[in-house]
């Protein structure tokens, strides 16, 4: 199907749209750490019954470099990359943290052409610029939007994407196989991390509220479950740099979610931000035909 990876990556952004709400409000609850360590052990959960039920591991013929890249991305961005995330968040704030993070995708066009040998046309350039310039917009000045969900979304998203396309390119593997791969080992990485770190204890104090328990399990399938999952269908599918670039829409998707759940006003940043980034998209889409 044509641009079937475009179409997975910009799902994949729809539903880290959705994860942005669901777990912002579930780390009102019991706190983001928490919740960060509780999305990946469902995530995994999940993806071993999708294995299982589908019958998915007899098609498994993994070979080391692919169960080290896909170790190694989990690694990068789902527990260093979050892990630092949340320390910016800490540091610098949401706005400027989201703005370093809307730089991800030509950083990650970048190193795809030197790492993964994958060349994109001027035209794509050109989207890919426009539309990051589109996201950093809404990111650092429409702050009301951005300041609602601040917490991670996407890791350190450029160098776990570049190792997830390495593993992919080192052999044939289902997408929710190497999934899975990602996520048990940004789960087996992350939890001693934070232990060591002491933001998370599952003590006598530990508990989940009802309603924290239903938005983390939501949330779970709706973002690292499918989200991730989407994601690597996406780079399996498209290019690195298109993918990461289609992926970061979040803030232009959470502004009339933003503008409908929290009554936020829509200023000039958010209306010039998505018609840059409408543009952008565009433009990726349009890529190889001229």
């Amino acid at each position: 199907m044509a641009y079937q990876g475009e179409i997975f990556a910009l799902t994949t952004s729809f539903l880290w749209s959705a994860t942005a709400v669901i777990f912002s409000e579930a780390s009102k609850l019991v706190g983001s750490h928490i919740v960060n360590v509780a999305r990946l052990f469902l995530a995994v959960i999940f993806l071993t019954l999708t294995i299982f039920i589908f019958g998915l591991y007899k098609e498994v013929q993994l070979n080391y470099d692919q169960i080290l890249f896909f170790s190694l991305s989990g690694f990068v961005g789902l527990s260093m990359g979050d892990t630092f995330l949340f320390k910016a968040l800490e540091l610098i704030g949401p706005r400027l943290s989201m703005l370093l993070m809307s730089m991800a995708p030509p950083l990650a066009a970048l190193l795809s052409f030197f790492f993964l040998s994958e060349r994109l046309s001027l035209l794509a350039w050109l989207g890919i610029f426009i539309s990051t310039s589109g996201v950093a917009m809404v990111a650092f000045f429409d702050k009301h939007n951005n300041e609602k969900f601040n917490f991670s979304l996407y890791g350190l998203a450029t160098g776990g994407l570049i190792l997830a396309k390495k593993g992919l390119n080192s052999g044939i593997i289902n997408e929710f196989v190497a999934s899975f791969l990602r996520m048990i080992s940004g789960f087996i990485f992350l939890l001693p991390l934070l232990a060591i770190a002491k933001k998370i204890s599952f003590g006598k104090n530990f508990s989940l509220t009802s309603k924290a328990a239903i938005l983390i399990l939501v949330g779970s399938i709706v973002g690292p479950y499918l989200g991730i999952t989407f994601s690597i269908f996406a780079i399996n599918n498209s290019d690195v740099g298109i993918a990461s670039t289609l992926m970061s829409l979040s803030p232009i998707i959470l502004i009339p979610v933003s503008r409908l759940l929290y009554k936020d006003k829509i200023t000039i940043y958010s209306v010039i931000g998505t018609f840059l980034a409408i543009i952008g998209v565009a433009l990726i889409f349009l890529r190889d035909k001229f």
